[in-house]
C-alpha cells in the first residue's frame, strides 16, 4: 500500500494523494466549485448563521493545519500560500455573509427568534417539523 503524504486541507475533504502536483491540481476543483455558496429552501436563518460559523471553524484548523505544515522547497511554500488564500478569502465570505445575517436589514433574523422563544413554541416546534416532513 503506498503511502500517501499529501492531504487536502479544505474542510470536510479526506482526498490524499502521493504527490504535490496533485494535490494543487485537486485544490482548484474546490476552487471552481460553488457548492458551499448554495442554500437549502428549508434552511432557517439561524441555521445558516450556525453553519457559517462551523465553517469558519473548520477554515481556522485548516488554516493553521497548512502553516504548521513543513515546506521543503519555496516551491511548496508558495503552493502553500495559495492554499491559504483561498480558505482566507473562504473565511473572509462567510464573514460577510454573518454580518449580513447579524445585520437582520429586513427583520427576518429577529422574527425567527421570537417565534421560537415566544409562548407557542411547541406548535411553533411541530408547525416546522409538519413543513419538514411535507418538503422531503
Amino acid at each position: 500500500m503506498k503511502i500517501k503524504p499529501h492531504a487536502c486541507v479544505w474542510p470536510g475533504c479526506t482526498y490524499r494523494c502521493t504527490l504535490k502536483g496533485n494535490l494543487n491540481k485537486h485544490m482548484r476543483v474546490h476552487q471552481k466549485s460553488d457548492t458551499h455558496l448554495k442554500t437549502s429552501t428549508m434552511e432557517t436563518m439561524l441555521e445558516q448563521q450556525r453553519r457559517y460559523h462551523e465553517e469558519r471553524e473548520r477554515l481556522e484548523e485548516a488554516m493553521v493545519k497548512e502553516n504548521m505544515t513543513k515546506k521543503s522547497s519555496n516551491r511548496d511554500q508558495i503552493n502553500s500560500d495559495h492554499r491559504l488564500k483561498i480558505l482566507l478569502d473562504r473565511y473572509t465570505e462567510c464573514t460577510e455573509n454573518l454580518l449580513e445575517i447579524y445585520e437582520d436589514k429586513d427583520g427576518a433574523r429577529k422574527a425567527e427568534v421570537d417565534a421560537m422563544s415566544g409562548p407557542n413554541e411547541f406548535s411553533e416546534f411541530y408547525s416546522r417539523l409538519k413543513n419538514i416532513k411535507e418538503f422531503y
